[in-house]
C-alpha cells in the first residue's frame, strides 16, 4: 500500500507530466499553420516578412494577397465546406505581358519543374499556381520552406516567360 507521501508525489508527478503536454501540444498547436485556420497562414507570412492581407472571393472563400520579390500574388483556399474548414490552398500569379506566351513556353516549364504548374489565361498571358494540402496543418518550419519554394519557383518563372 502506498504512503501518503509516495501518494502524494505521484499526483505532483501526474499533474506537471499533464501540463507539460498541455503546455507542448498548444505551443505545436501554435506553430501549426491550417487551411482551416486562414489566419494562420496570414501569420505566417507576415511573420515571415511578406505582406499578406486576408479577402475573400467571388464564390465566399477566404483568399490572400501577398508580394514576393515585387509580384504580386493570390493565394486562394480549396476545399472549403460552407466558405470554411478548408483543406488546401494555391498560390497562383499572372503576368500580363504584351505579346502574351506560348504553349511552347508553359509545356517546357511543366515538363522541366517540380514547383508550379504553368498555363496560359484566356488573353495569352502566363500564369502559375502551386497547390499546396494544408488539411490538419502543417508545421511554421515546413510552410516556410514552401513559401521559400514557391518564391523560388515564381522568380525563375519570370524569367522563364521574360517578364
Amino acid at each position: 500500500m502506498e504512503t501518503t507521501r509516495a501518494l502524494t508525489m505521484r499526483k505532483t508527478f501526474i499533474a506537471a507530466a499533464t501540463a507539460a503536454a498541455m503546455l507542448f501540444t498548444t505551443g505545436a498547436a501554435a506553430q501549426s499553420v491550417d487551411a482551416a485556420f486562414p489566419t494562420s497562414l496570414v501569420d505566417a507570412l507576415q511573420e515571415m516578412g511578406y505582406r499578406a492581407k486576408l479577402e475573400t472571393d467571388s464564390a465566399g472563400d477566404p483568399k490572400i494577397r501577398s508580394t514576393a520579390d515585387g509580384s504580386n500574388y493570390i493565394i486562394y483556399f480549396y476545399g472549403c465546406q460552407d466558405n470554411i474548414n478548408c483543406t488546401g490552398v494555391n498560390f497562383s500569379v499572372g503576368f500580363d505581358l504584351a505579346a502574351g506566351s506560348t504553349f511552347e513556353k508553359m509545356n517546357e516549364w511543366n515538363r522541366t519543374k517540380l514547383v508550379g504548374t504553368a498555363f496560359l489565361d484566356n488573353e495569352g498571358d502566363p500564369r502559375l499556381n502551386y497547390f499546396v494540402v494544408l488539411r490538419n496543418g502543417i508545421s511554421r518550419n515546413t510552410f516556410e520552406r514552401v513559401v521559400a519554394r514557391w518564391e523560388f519557383a515564381l522568380n525563375e518563372y519570370k524569367a522563364h516567360v521574360g517578364f
